[in-house]
């Protein structure tokens, strides 16, 4: 139990910029930030970054204290809200509450590029701040009332729920924010920074990277999405294991010009009155090569129409790197399902970094 204190709820608004791969399966890639929300603070000139990690103090200043159940284990921190977050910080600023008392104000602080370290979470919007509740010195302007731009690649662990009435605004647990910050170098870990309550007593001496594979090993896994009754599709294979396009990636060949930039060397006659030409490029691992296309199927329940490529032998270990495996199908619109419908590369769900590779067709427009 957390001692007895005065409570206050911090609020996040948040909105999730496109989860690049799996965070967290292993010490994460260093994230590039976008830039998009910090180079011009919108109230006057250009603020330059911090060159260190001055800032964690600024932050500290004047945050709430909290009534709470103290987690003692990260396992328990992280069933106990409904995300976990991982990624870069861009800025902060403070400011004060209209008809409030003088030198009571929010913080907001904007991420840059992030993702879910728990894949079981429910999905959340785009647009990203952190709103933390602090009171500025002896009733006056906080320290970070002057917009506060994070060194680059700062990066952030936020622990948050989702309000059912609000869900695009996250609330933080207080024991919700924690920083690494930029070092000179980059890729060496780092100590971590709490900026509201310590993290869990298991966890107390990990480094950022080292919290941030515990996190991923203790998140429950998002559970298999339901599937209903598969339909076997007719279909004319026009080209299996093309060499070209990017993987994870699917789209619909309207006309022979797109065909042909497509697969400039295809030799095929396409009637596009009446068929459908499908773009499917399943990721395929340089140790584990596909063999040919078995089917074309469609799964009723969630809609989605996908090719059958099972692998070209029985093996037990496949590298992760994704290249491509171009297959171009014609399906005449008479075989079609109803529309709409989704296009994908396989019967999976798709992985959050990827999802925007899937094709929503809505018949003949």
């Amino acid at each position: 139990m957390g001692q007895t204190r005065t409570t206050q709820t911090s609020t996040v608004a948040i909105s999730l910029a496109i989860v690049l791969g799996a965070v967290g399966c292993s010490r994460p890639e260093t994230v590039e930030v976008s830039g998009a929300a910090g180079s011009e603070t919108g109230v006057g000139a250009p603020v330059e970054r911090s060159e260190s990690c001055n800032n964690v103090e600024d932050l500290r200043a004047g945050l709430p204290l909290f009534d709470y159940d103290r987690a003692g284990e990260i396992a328990q921190l992280v069933a106990a809200v409904d995300v976990v977050l991982h990624g870069t910080l861009e800025q902060a600023v403070w400011t004060p509450i209209e008809g409030a008392d003088p030198g009571e104000g929010t913080i907001l602080i904007t991420p840059g590029e992030f993702g879910p370290l728990t894949p079981a979470s429910p999905e959340v919007s785009s647009q990203v701040q952190f709103e933390i509740g602090a009171i500025g010195k002896n009733g006056g302007p906080h320290a970070v009332a002057d917009p506060l731009l994070f060194p680059t690649q700062t990066q952030f662990i936020a622990f948050a729920h989702i309000s059912r009435d609000e869900p695009d605004l996250l609330q933080l647990h207080p024991q919700g924010l924690y920083l690494r910050c930029e070092a000179d170098d980059t890729i060496a870990d780092s100590e971590i920074e709490a900026i509201l309550e310590p993290l869990p007593e298991d966890v107390a001496n990990l480094t950022f990277y080292e919290l941030v594979d515990t996190i991923s090993a203790v998140a429950p896994p998002k559970p298999p999405r339901p599937v209903g009754a598969v339909v076997p599709i007719k279909h004319r294979l026009l080209a299996d294991g093309l060499d070209t396009g990017q993987p994870w990636s699917t789209g619909v060949v309207t006309d022979p010009d797109m065909l042909d930039a497509i697969a400039p060397e295809l030799d095929v006659t396409v009637d596009f009155e009446t068929e459908v030409v499908f773009a499917l490029n399943p990721a395929e691992s340089g140790s584990c090569p596909f063999g040919p296309m078995d089917g074309l199927e469609f799964e009723t329940l969630n809609r989605v129409l996908y090719p059958v490529v099972p692998l070209a032998d029985d093996f037990t270990v496949c590298t992760s790197d994704a290249n491509p495996h171009l297959i171009l199908v014609a399906v005449a619109k008479v075989d079609l399902p109803e529309a709409p419908f989704d296009v994908w590369v396989n019967e999976h769900e798709p992985p959050s970094g990827v999802v925007d590779g899937v094709t929503a067709y809505s018949g003949d427009s």
